[in-house]
């Protein structure tokens, strides 16, 4: 039986594949999978010792953690997850949790909860807070969804030969297609606060940069089928694409650096491993960040001057920093809901301002979420999960200190802030401090290293309007038989998105394939 871990397995059966994909991401490991499903002989190849990137779980002392993602979208039937896994034949090989859950929003004098698939009570509880902004509120909303519909449906029908009926087809994604978040709103409101309240999304910039079209399709997301979380935690997801890509007859390699993309005359010929030892493509497909690709696997010899300014233009997310505890709370006599948003300030472009110096502000944002409330198989009995997440700098203290990863100063500023994160979440759990078993955290230099995602970027490149759709990176590069898939490439970050991706590029392989 062939060992995931052992080159030397893959070499013996002849170092040759029509496509070999660098990393096991969740876009990688779609691709990957495709591609066999159609016949292609195909070999991912991961550094890490487990597939899914941010996608995955870690076990410590009975508590399973997530290490960065934290939900599925579109695993419905014909959602794009759901439609993946029934293709590949493994819908049935895991189970999804529909998350019904209320999650809590704080605020510095304003606090509500509502269900994420009940959208129409949290705009009742706003309008009642901001009566004087009702009317627009509606006209705000009315806006935002014709956006969102008219995304999904580009999504599933737009094809290049569309592009010049754009403002035909889709009307409202062509004349929002440049507007942030805060332009939209200062049409429709004047109060700050419900500004702020309306703007916040899993995105790392503020309203003044964020692109309006990212906001409406994670609506309208939420809002056609819910929000799911994988049984067993995140690293459940990852795992049944890689039985898809088994299943398949692709293969995988773990543990195992890819140190070069071989070109030859402007084709890519394979890859070579960083023990010198070198496989033979045909195609390659890159999961790895634009950087890691272009300037460490390929080589800035084989890119035009043009090209590589593209990639020094563009802004890559911010990062996080998340802190992993075991709990022996009662959480239910707490009272405490399954995911808390804290906002101790309104200002959230002065707080993005203060993390792109380098530096995190006293009083930040974040958020907790209690996996074991959704899924009680990630704890032991009586016991949670709790992971809180912050937005955070790369270059926080002079790259955290020290260049010594490991050095003393390095851990020093990492414990201060898992310290004032337990503080921070102690304002809304009491005593939280004496009732953890477990604790650990990640830094964007831990996700950097585990990831090889250039400055531990969350969501790869920032989502403002000129780094979403058409204004990230194509999947198809000017070195021949190099394509891209993931959160830096075409339409934007997320689990949804990057499948999206993975599915256009598994097309274009098979095309061509079929052309040959």
């Amino acid at each position: 039986m062939q060992k995931e871990n052992d080159y030397r397995d893959i070499q013996d059966q002849g170092s040759s594949y029509d496509v070999i994909v660098i990393g096991a991401g969740i876009g990688g490991l779609a691709c990957a999978s495709l591609l066999a499903k159609a016949g292609i002989r195909v070999l991912v190849i991961e550094q890490a010792s487990r597939p899914g990137g941010y996608v995955g779980s870690f076990k410590k002392k009975g508590f399973t953690f997530d290490c960065a993602a934290h939900f599925v979208t579109g695993c419905h039937r014909e959602g794009v997850i759901g439609k993946l896994l029934r293709d590949l034949g493994v819908e049935k090989e895991i189970e999804f949790i529909k998350v019904e859950a209320p999650v809590r929003f704080i605020f510095p004098d304003f606090e509500f909860s509502f269900s994420l698939n009940d959208l129409e009570s949290a705009e009742k509880i706003v309008k009642e807070r901001f009566p004087q902004e009702a009317d627009k509120l509606d006209r705000y909303k009315e806006t935002l969804d014709k956006i969102g519909q008219e995304i999904i449906k580009a999504s599933s029908s737009f094809s290049i030969w569309k592009m010049p009926f754009l403002p035909m087809l889709f009307p409202a994604l062509f004349k929002y297609r440049n507007y942030t978040v805060r332009k939209l709103m200062d049409k429709y409101f004047t109060d700050e606060k419900l500004k702020t309240i309306l703007s916040i999304s899993p995105v790392t910039v503020p309203p003044s940069k964020a692109s309006l079209l990212m906001a409406a399709v994670l609506k309208a997301e939420s809002q056609e089928a819910g929000i799911y979380y994988p049984k067993g935690g995140m690293q459940s997801f990852a795992n049944v694409l890689v039985k898809g890509l088994k299943k398949h007859k692709g293969e995988l390699l773990l543990n195992t650096l890819i140190t070069k993309i071989l070109i030859d005359r402007g084709r890519v010929q394979g890859v070579e491993l960083a023990d010198g030892r070198r496989i033979k493509a045909t195609y390659v497909v890159s999961n790895a960040s634009l950087q890691q690709t272009f300037y460490k696997l390929v080589g800035r010899e084989y890119l035009k001057k043009r090209f590589i300014k593209k990639i020094e233009g563009k802004e890559l997310s911010l990062s996080c920093f998340i802190l992993y505890l075991g709990i022996d709370l009662d959480l239910k006599s707490l009272g405490l809901n399954f995911r808390t948003n804290v906002y101790p300030t309104y200002d959230t472009e002065k707080q993005y301002e203060i993390l792109k110096d380098g530096e995190i502000p006293e009083e930040f944002a974040f958020v907790m979420t209690f996996f074991s409330l959704i899924d009680p198989t990630t704890a032991p009995k009586n016991k949670h999960t709790l992971i809180i997440t912050t937005t955070a700098p790369y270059h926080y203290r002079e790259d955290w200190g020290t260049k010594d990863k490991r050095g003393v100063e390095y851990r020093r500023l990492k414990e201060s802030i898992m310290k004032k994160m337990v503080e921070q979440a102690e304002k809304i759990i009491p005593d939280l401090s004496s009732h953890i078993i477990y604790q650990e955290a990640a830094t964007p230099l831990t996700l950097e290293r585990e990831t090889l995602n250039t400055q531990g970027a969350i969501y790869g490149l920032a989502a403002t309007p000129k780094q979403i759709g058409p204004g990230r990176f194509k999947n198809k590069t000017p070195i021949k038989g190099l394509y891209l898939v993931g959160h830096y490439t075409y339409v934007a970050h997320g689990i949804a998105a990057v499948t999206h991706s993975a599915r256009a590029v598994a097309d274009m392989i098979v095309k061509r394939e079929k052309q040959r």
